[in-house]
């Protein structure tokens, strides 16, 4: 039997360590294997809505009881190993002490190229958790090459216990034809002032203020931070945030952006660029971390961080017909390449794998 590790889709349902596993819970669903059982574990809080066991998959989810961060591990340690699993499936670095072996999934690793992109702090925490990964778990899954290279150079150790699966995407129904009038969308900011910078919404800010955009007008789906909020509300009316919009609002406005800008400086997959895909809106990223391996040639690549050529790709995309329309129809094909059975056979590959590593170790 499988456990599952189900805390993101209570603590963070919106956030991408959440929107990946409920990802994966869909594919397995979608995927079911005779004789296939798994479990799920949640924290319990106050009036809490346990989010719903995706229909076609064996098991249910249990709620229990476990205040700080800690004491959530060992419950769930314990949960699992009361219920008999064979493995835990852990959706991020933050691995219990347990006897199960458990398979941890490791979305990113900015800080082996940029630094403490993300505040010191954060970034000593999350370091301290993979390292903690490389000693105990029984295997990593990574969604895509660059965040296994990123893994490898880290702790080498880890090579061999190292899967690459990358999410499953289902492209969303299209939105009735609107006009492009939208200008520049920017989905996701990040949390806090190192997650803004990580995604690049300081360059989405500054870009919309460059007298060479000045007939641009944006849309930030998120929060711009604390320090960014003068940068923000500077621009007025030209900028539009849409703090916790709903699912069909995103899509609406995908639907009636001109361009979409990834500027992230690091990324471990990347979600946005396949919305942007489906969506049929043009989309330029960074050349950075994942982003040039999921957007597969079509995305215009920029260098992060660098508002000369972010603006030069704004106004070359936008007076570029013939670009525009190759990148619309080379996303679309893209959109559909990341199959939910793939994710889903990936993990149980990697999962077997861990179980039979650890059977090995034992004997």
């Amino acid at each position: 039997m499988i456990a599952i590790d189900l805390a993101p889709q209570v603590l963070a349902p919106r956030r991408g360590v959440a929107r990946a596993l409920g990802t994966l819970l869909e594919a397995l669903a979608r995927s079911p294997q005779a004789g296939e059982a798994w479990t799920g574990f949640l924290p319990s809080t106050p009036g809490m809505v346990p989010p719903p066991w995706p229909a076609g998959l064996p098991g249910g989810a249990r709620a229990l009881g476990a205040g700080r961060r800690g004491s959530w591990r060992r419950a769930l340690a314990q949960a699992a190993e009361a219920a008999g699993a064979d493995v835990l499936l852990v959706p991020y670095t933050a691995i219990p002490r347990t006897r199960l072996p458990v398979v941890a999934w490791v979305h990113e690793v900015p800080w082996h190229r940029h630094g403490a992109l993300e505040g010191s702090v954060r970034t000593a925490r999350h370091a301290a958790a993979l390292a903690r990964v490389a000693q105990r778990a029984a295997g990593v899954v990574v969604p895509s090459h660059a965040v296994a290279e990123d893994v490898r150079a880290v702790h080498p150790a880890l090579a061999s216990r190292l899967r690459v699966v990358a999410h499953g995407f289902t492209p969303a129904a299209p939105e009735p034809s609107l006009p492009r009038d939208g200008g520049l969308l920017l989905l996701g900011s990040g949390r806090g002032a190192g997650g803004a910078r990580k995604k690049g919404v300081d360059l989405f800010l500054r870009l919309l203020a460059d007298p060479r955009l000045a007939g641009w007008t944006g849309t930030l789906v998120g929060e711009p931070g604390r320090r960014l909020a003068p940068a923000a509300a500077a621009l007025g009316s030209r900028l539009v945030v849409l703090h916790e919009p709903s699912d069909s609002a995103v899509q609406a406005e995908l639907a009636r952006a001109r361009l979409l800008l990834v500027p992230s400086r690091s990324e471990g997959f990347g979600f946005p660029v396949l919305e942007g895909f489906a969506a049929g809106v043009p989309v330029l990223a960074s050349r950075a971390g994942s982003l040039p391996e999921v957007a597969g040639g079509a995305a215009l690549l920029l260098p992060p961080g660098e508002p000369d050529a972010w603006v030069a790709g704004v106004l070359r995309m936008e007076g570029d017909e013939a670009l525009r329309a190759r990148l619309v129809a080379a996303g679309r094909v893209r959109a559909g390449e990341f199959p939910l059975a793939a994710m889903a056979a990936g993990w149980r590959a990697a999962l077997q794998q861990a179980v039979l590593r650890a059977s090995g170790e034992r004997a």
